[in-house]
């Protein structure tokens, strides 16, 4: 069952969406891939104001804000990061927070936004239709949990949303959550569900770019891993298997979760 969370709408806007209180509230909250608890919590208000304005503002109720394409992606992908960060403030309390992400998360809670009750899963649908055939945009749609990209600490731009999509890619390919080197007992590499479903449609783009045959998710990784250390450990993996990453519902907390408190 679909439970709406009513946050009473904020007066229409004459300049547009303002982003002052949803970029406030990333920065306190997201802390590299972690989420620190009791500044999530205390952001409601902040939450809730952005939440407020993006009711009644969008591309559907007020299109002349939203002129073109990079502008309704932006704006769809910071809704869906408001979203996502205020269910988790849903699903917790003063004093606890959930340990894990609940079966069915992504439908659980439906917000305002744009004129129409929208859950997380409908705002992550919108922006893949938005995007197209970009599949950058996969990696900047955040998950909380222990597998999948970690939430950005700053808004998407309309101006700078292509350079924010390539950092999303650079970010969530050198992270443990999306593409891991496993040296184990069986070697291989392992990839966040989400990017393993694109595998086929990545490595066809690299073959057709390199004009050559065999290419494999980890030339993907490499392309994109520049110099440095994750370079090095993924080139400790050339000839290694290549296999879907098993989910991990822990949500990221930073710091020590205690059953009396946060």
């Amino acid at each position: 069952m679909v439970m709406r969370v009513d946050i009473p709408v904020a007066q229409k806007p004459d300049g547009g969406l303002d982003l002052t209180s949803f970029g406030l509230a990333l920065n306190r909250v997201i802390q590299g891939e972690l989420i620190r608890p009791r500044a999530l919590v205390d952001s409601r208000p902040l939450l809730d104001s952005y939440l407020a304005q993006a009711a009644i503002v969008g591309p559907k109720s007020t299109p002349h804000f939203f002129a073109t394409d990079d502008a309704k992606l932006a704006y769809v992908l910071n809704c869906h990061n408001a979203v996502l960060l205020r269910s988790l403030i849903a699903l917790s309390s003063e004093a606890t927070v959930p340990e894990r992400v609940p079966i069915g998360f992504d439908r659980r809670f439906s917000f305002q936004v744009d004129g129409q009750w929208r859950t997380l899963a409908d705002l992550r649908v919108w922006a893949k239709s938005l995007a197209g055939e970009d599949w950058r945009v996969s990696l900047a749609i955040p998950t909380v949990s222990g597998t999948g990209p970690a939430i950005s600490n700053r808004p998407y731009l309309p101006e700078l949303l292509d350079a924010q999509l390539d950092k999303a890619v650079r970010d969530g390919l050198a992270s443990p959550r999306v593409a891991r080197v496993d040296h184990g007992e069986i070697k291989q590499v392992l990839f966040w569900d989400g990017l393993w479903s694109m595998r086929e449609r990545l490595v066809a783009d690299y073959e057709a770019r390199n004009q050559t045959t065999d290419g494999r998710m980890l030339n993907v990784l490499l392309e994109w891993a520049g110099s440095g250390f994750r370079r090095e450990t993924l080139n400790s993996a050339v000839g290694y298997a290549e296999n879907r990453m098993r989910g991990d519902t822990r949500i990221p907390w930073d710091g020590v979760i205690l059953n009396n408190g946060i």
